[in-house]
């Protein structure tokens, strides 16, 4: 029997609650995260289309419409951090800032991209490369 996995967000204020997905709606928010890993290089959230690709990652991954999810307030740090629960919640698995190699991450036991890194970091390299 698969196990259930919830995590609770918060996103303008707002609490809600990411499950386990079907393997309906992991086929569609999957690829999503795909998308957004390949912005990452080119600033995540930051980058052309970044916002979009998340909207599309939250919607899915807390089964609300996009132009719900669309309306909602939130900063760079909600959103991010609603994204790496989403996908700790679709099984991939996130390295803590410094233990892996930037951009990897484990779903199951391969490599696959993860997610950039977490939002203090990348204000950091941000800050770092702009001096």
């Amino acid at each position: 029997m698969a196990r259930t996995r919830t995590k609770t967000i918060t996103l303008g204020g707002e609490e809600m609650t990411v499950s386990t997905l079907t393997l309906g709606e992991l086929g569609q928010v999957l690829p999503k995260f795909k998308a957004y890993l390949a912005l990452v290089s080119d600033g995540g959230l930051l980058a052309e289309g970044g916002i979009e690709v998340a909207t599309e990652i939250l919607a899915g991954g807390l089964r609300r419409p996009k132009e719900e999810i669309a309306g909602l307030r939130g900063d760079i740090t909600e959103i991010a951090l609603a994204i790496m629960a989403i996908g700790e919640v679709c099984g991939l698995e996130f390295a803590a800032p410094g233990e892996a190699q930037a951009g990897t991450a484990t779903m199951g036991s391969s490599s696959a991209p993860s997610m950039p890194p977490s939002p203090q970091d990348a204000a950091t390299a941000t800050t770092a490369s702009t001096e």
